[in-house]
């Protein structure tokens, strides 16, 4: 079994999250990277929370330089089962930056 299939990650109870933003109907995991969310007794890390195709390459940054650990509560606190809840799970995470012309 390699690194990725070791990884703490969250598929819905094991049904995959729906796509309904990218391609609908498709079957998604939601990885947090590097190494996964962290277990209880490990150190909270800084990394990117990402939509897969079941552990494959990544389709979707959903959050990029978040707590994993708070990720990883967002995500499981609301059990999403849409790609689309996943996101507004993560909203509350994610830093916004302004623009100005």
């Amino acid at each position: 079994m390699g690194e990725r299939e070791r990884m703490r990650g969250y598929d819905a109870a094991g049904t995959g999250l729906v796509d309904d933003l990218i391609e609908p109907g498709a079957s998604l995991t939601i990885d947090f990277l590097p190494g996964g969310a962290p277990e209880p007794d490990e150190l909270d890390r800084l990394g990117t929370v990402v939509a897969t195709h079941r552990r494959q390459a990544p389709i979707y940054v959903l959050a990029d330089e978040v707590s994993l650990r708070a990720a990883w509560t967002a995500i499981t606190h609301e059990r999403p089962t849409r790609l689309s809840d996943a996101v507004g799970a993560l909203a509350p995470l994610r830093r916004y930056t302004e623009t100005t012309r």
